[in-house]
């Protein structure tokens, strides 16, 4: 549901808002990886989550490249940190 607060993209049509939805899934994987390993340094995530942001208004990235980079990421941290993300019970620390 969090990806509705970041789009307009009805306007724009259902690929729109489905690409949207992947961009915010891959994200989101990526960011609790940050996060946890920089202990929960909002302002990592923050300068990340604006990173991409700025990316996107300057080189007008599109969709299709941006979901596909963000697929290959977020794998990567799954993979590589499988423990964390394959928990079947959640632990707040």
């Amino acid at each position: 549901m969090w990806f509705l607060w970041h789009t307009n993209g009805w306007l724009w049509g259902m690929y729109y808002v489905a690409a949207h939805l992947l961009i915010t899934v891959f994200f989101t994987i990526i960011m609790v990886a940050i996060l946890k390993d920089t202990k929960n340094n909002l302002i990592i995530a923050m300068g990340l989550h604006s990173s991409l942001n700025l990316a996107d208004e300057v080189f007008n990235i599109d969709l299709n490249y941006m979901i596909f980079g963000l697929f290959i990421t977020a794998l990567i941290c799954i993979i590589s940190d499988k423990k964390y993300f394959m928990k079947t019970k959640v632990e707040i620390t």
